[in-house]
């Protein structure tokens, strides 16, 4: 019975051993993942560092930091890299801050530098862009103040891309869309700063 005891006594602490020595390793992998992720976090906007490859971390030793110009939307695409995907993803956006419709998933404030942006980077892409032609008349007729179809250029957009629900059903009055932008404006992290005095009311 006493060797019993003891067999069982030893296997327990074995046991107990083994499961602190593990709870150590998570542990301390969690806190070398956290201290990771809070290093990549304190990196300044815009800039993109893979901590985990040694020659990105001896260039950043050195100051040698790679960064990535961001587009008027906040994204690194370029106007020579815009694809049909990307700019009815842009309009779509923009029209939600003018159109009634039931859901609106996705918010990019409508602002004269990403017309234009679009409109050079769509006729760039000119003949080899499907659907440019669209895209140019939609953009064209926003570059001069004309939302007064801005519900049918959404629809236009949203069959294009194959939408089921969110189809516009009218244009919001100044009131109404203000109130959406308020609403939405957080959303739109690359205009918020620039624009949340316009827009939002600081206490």
């Amino acid at each position: 019975m006493t060797i019993y005891k003891w067999i069982v006594g030893t296997l327990l602490t074995i046991l107990l051993s083994i499961v602190i020595f593990f709870a150590v390793v998570v542990l301390l992998d969690r806190a070398e993942a956290s201290s990771e992720d809070e290093e990549r976090e304190a990196l300044p906007v815009g800039r993109i560092v893979d901590a985990e490859e040694e020659d990105d971390e001896e260039e950043i030793d050195r100051g040698e930091v790679h960064t990535v110009e961001l587009n008027p939307f906040g994204e690194p695409v370029s106007q020579s890299e815009l694809t049909k995907h990307e700019v009815r993803d842009y309009i779509h956006k923009m029209s939600h801050q003018k159109i009634e419709a039931d859901i609106k998933r996705g918010f990019y404030l409508i602002t004269d530098e990403r017309i234009q942006w679009l409109i050079d980077g769509v006729e760039q892409a000119r003949g080899e862009m499907p659907g440019d032609d669209v895209y140019l008349d939609i953009l064209s007729r926003w570059a001069q103040d004309d939302f007064s179809r801005v519900d049918e250029d959404h629809n236009v957009i949203w069959n294009m891309q194959n939408g089921e629900i969110g189809e516009a059903t009218g244009i919001l009055n100044e009131e109404e869309e203000r109130a959406y932008i308020e609403a939405n404006l957080s959303q739109d992290r690359a205009a918020y700063e620039e624009y949340r005095d316009v827009y939002l009311d600081e206490e």
